[in-house]
């Protein structure tokens, strides 16, 4: 402000002129009252954009809860809807329950009938199979009998036999012994003729060596016959 008044004096007057006190005090006191002026006009546009601010916040609060109270009224009603169907379908199971219940009750009353045509059915098998039990005991007590009457009649046969072949064995022992006496007596007959055989095979030599002597004295005595009596002619 004093620059623009400073300014216009020096454009009219083409000079500048000394301040008085006066001008001073006034363009202290204008330049203080736009201080403040602009200290609060600041102030003001602060007051504003904080009430902005703070609208801008509610809002955005407001919208939120607003928002939240829809989903929540729309999650209680999608529960609430959940919930009846649910409670249809437990409702559903419930009888369906019963009616499984009913067929197992009639089946049980029907198995228990199944059970008391069974318990007479297994007495009567019961007694059946006391009767065969019996028979077949009988039968085994007198096929016992036979079978043991048998059995003695084979071990009075086993021991007749188990006695013919020990009496069999010892006479066979016997004759083995017999036979092994008489082996012994050929083999020692064997051993003397093989002695005398070799006695004689060298008497047989030496009568063999003495026959060729003699024959070889023999064919001399001949030559000298006949030289003599070629001599004599």
């Amino acid at each position: 402000m004093d620059t623009s008044d400073n300014k216009e004096k020096t454009a009219k007057t083409g000079t500048k002129k000394p301040e008085t006190e006066e001008e001073k005090k006034a363009k202290e006191e204008r330049l203080k009252l736009w201080r403040e002026n602009e200290a609060k006009r600041k102030a003001e546009k602060k007051r504003k954009l904080m009430l902005l601010i703070m609208s801008l916040a509610l809002a955005i609060i407001t919208f939120f809860l607003f928002l939240g109270y829809v989903l929540g009224y729309v999650n209680m009603k999608t529960a609430k809807k959940n919930n009846d169907d649910s409670f249809q379908n437990v409702n559903t199971q419930i009888s369906n329950l019963d009616s499984t219940l009913i067929k197992t009750q009639n089946r049980l009353i029907a198995v228990q009938q199944e059970t008391t045509n069974l318990d007479s059915a297994l007495v009567q098998t019961q007694n059946q199979l006391i009767t065969a039990q019996q028979e077949i005991t009988n039968k085994l007590e007198s096929n016992y009998r036979a079978v043991k009457k048998q059995v003695n009649n084979v071990d009075w046969k086993l021991k007749t036999v188990q006695k013919k072949v020990t009496e069999m064995e010892k006479k066979t022992q016997d004759s083995l012994d017999n036979a092994k006496e008489r082996e012994k007596t050929i083999l020692l007959l064997l051993l003397s003729q093989k002695k005398t055989m070799a006695k004689q095979d060298s008497v047989i030599t030496e009568l063999t060596t003495k026959t060729v002597k003699l024959d070889s004295a023999t064919t001399i005595a001949n030559e000298a016959l006949v030289k003599k009596h070629w001599r004599l002619r």
